[in-house]
């Protein structure tokens, strides 16, 4: 195992290490707040690239962020490590190295500062932004708290004839489930610990706070509250989300992104709310070639969110951020859920929903005893104000459930850094190519140029952003000095989009749909009486990046014999 870190970062710790790397890499780094949080804190964002190739608005962006629900802090240490991880390794490492001279990242460490802090600060734990505290929720019923003061919300058992629940024969630290028909033994009730608001002495109603959920919150397929737990009143209502999504909407040049989350060890894909028959089907097999990468690097699934990761009878997921960022946006975006303790206690169960089996929770809480203690607080005896004697334990979901225990952090995220490396790299990418200009008589010349696409997606990302229009097509302009004239052919043109290598994905066959083209001629005719032109051809489109080159003039006299001496002048790539 990797050296541990003592704690999981807190916001002022993000912030310092944040400053730590733009201190350290000025010409690679920078910082900027995207926007403020519900109580105030700044919600950082961090650009890496090379200046020195280019600024970061004209190269294809990627996005990547961390932390979007609270209590999943493992995502907010990814995402850092990531970041350091590729500073460190620029100009040591060929990958890391291209990665920054040829693309722009933009990575959001924890998007959520407020329930993070929350978490990380009290026992309380959530998935929201903390806008509803929970010692300030109105509901009746259970209001959850620490009720014997010992610093940690857990659970309580407490005895009842009517109880679900049964202490574990073979672990007497569990409680497993009474039998159909079972009689005649001690039964308990098990509820999260805390006491009971207006309260009417017999029954134990539970009612699920007002989070704030801002995996809820973004406007595709959302629901309100009473649909979605946690979405709120209407879409981007809270100033995390929203401040995320004024981001993407400034950074047109976003390609792709990963929102690191903490639970499942999966990948998951679009979409959230609709099957795969009814996506296209060239997208779908996107996600899973891009997602491949992932896998074979992490050892996680990819998966639909919608097939494979939504509980059966439940109603399929409302305003996810990536299912924004497909739907409208066009961007090839993956969900990764970070941690998956059972992969790391070597159990195979691993289930997504529902009930895991007894001997799962025996070895879950065995492992937890060798390397996550904090995670399982021992029973113990408690005069409850208002049910009597009860008593406090059980498992604190925070550790092991959502995040690894710290000795294992270094080794759960290393893994990802080459996923967002191979992901951010396969973006569209616009190169120009053989700029030429040939001799046709008196003064004036041919332009020839090839723009064309070297990247593994097209220029409009995926299906859906052709489908949507927010994908620029590729525009050429032709910028010639000022002794120069345009004669024929347009100076701006728009090309359409230009295909990747994505679909080429066997061999030229006649009953499959036809391949795009990744590269376009080009022509102009120009009048240049110094002698060979001066002019700059810039290529563009919002996901590809911008491409330059430049054609140095040369004094007069022009060639003679027009045709003859046509040797291309060489070309000065400023891409």
């Amino acid at each position: 195992m990797s050296a541990a870190p003592s704690r999981y970062p807190t916001h002022a710790e993000i912030g310092a290490r944040l400053r730590s790397m733009t201190a350290a890499y000025p010409d690679l780094a920078h910082l900027e707040s995207i926007g403020t949080s519900r109580q105030g804190r700044e919600i950082w964002a961090l650009t890496l690239t090379n200046v020195a190739t280019g600024g970061h608005d004209e190269k294809p962006g990627f996005y990547l962020e961390g932390n979007n629900h609270g209590e999943e802090v493992i995502a907010s240490a990814a995402a850092l490590h990531v970041a350091e991880a590729l500073l460190d390794r620029y100009g040591r490492d060929e990958e890391a190295t291209r990665l920054l001279d040829r693309r722009a990242l933009y990575i959001v460490p924890r998007v959520n500062p407020d329930g993070a802090e929350l978490c990380l600060e009290t026992p309380y734990r959530t998935v929201g932004n903390a806008r509803h505290l929970p010692w300030d929720e109105q509901t009746e019923g259970l209001h959850i708290e620490d009720v014997n003061g010992d610093g940690r919300i857990v659970q309580m058992r407490i005895p009842d004839a009517r109880g679900a629940w049964k202490i574990d024969p073979e672990e007497p630290r569990l409680l497993c489930r009474r039998e159909p028909g079972e009689w005649g033994g001690q039964y308990f009730r098990l509820l999260p610990e805390g006491t009971m608001r207006s309260w009417d002495g017999v029954t134990l109603p539970v009612h699920a706070p007002r989070h704030g959920n801002l995996n809820r919150q973004f406007p595709e397929h959302w629901a309100p509250e009473s649909g979605e737990y946690g979405a709120g009143d209407y879409p981007l209502e809270e100033p995390e989300a929203m401040a995320v999504a004024r981001f993407v909407l400034e950074h047109p040049n976003i390609a792709g992104a990963q929102s690191y989350h903490s639970h499942g060890g999966v990948i998951l894909r679009p979409s959230a709310h609709l099957p795969d028959a009814e996506l296209d089907h060239r997208d779908v097999e996107l996600f899973e070639r891009l997602g491949a990468i992932g896998t074979r690097a992490t050892g996680y699934p990819v998966v639909s969110v919608f097939e494979s990761f939504t509980a059966p009878g439940a109603e399929p997921r409302h305003g996810a951020f990536t299912e924004w960022l497909y739907q409208q946006r066009g961007v090839a975006a993956f969900t990764t859920e970070l941690w998956n303790v059972d992969r790391a206690a070597g159990i195979d169960e691993t289930p997504a929903f529902g009930q895991p089996t007894q001997d799962r929770e025996r070895r879950l809480l065995a492992w937890a005893d060798a390397h996550a203690p904090n995670a399982f607080t021992e029973w113990e005896p408690f005069d409850h104000p208002q049910l009597g004697e009860i008593e406090v334990g059980g498992w604190d979901p925070f550790w092991i459930h959502r995040n690894p225990p710290l000795a294992w952090v270094a080794d759960v995220v290393e893994p990802h850094v080459p996923f967002v490396v191979r992901h951010a790299m396969a973006a569209p990418e616009l190169r120009l190519r053989d700029l030429v200009a040939t001799h046709v008589g008196s003064d004036f010349y041919r332009i020839d140029a090839v723009v064309e696409n070297v990247g593994f997606l097209p220029t409009h990302i995926t299906e859906r952003g052709r489908a949507v229009g927010v994908r620029s097509s590729v525009r050429i302009e032709l910028v010639p000095d000022d002794d120069v004239e345009v004669v024929m052919g347009d100076r701006r043109q728009d090309l359409g989009h230009l295909a990747g290598r994505v679909e080429r994905t066997a061999p030229y066959d006649a009953w499959r749909r036809p391949w795009g083209e990744p590269a376009r001629p080009l022509a102009w005719m120009v009048r240049s009486p110094q002698g060979t032109p001066g002019l700059t051809l810039v290529a563009s489109a919002n996901a590809a990046g911008t491409a330059r080159a430049r054609l140095d003039s040369a004094p007069f006299p022009p060639p003679v014999e027009p045709r003859q001496d046509g040797e291309p002048t060489p070309m000065k790539d400023l891409a």
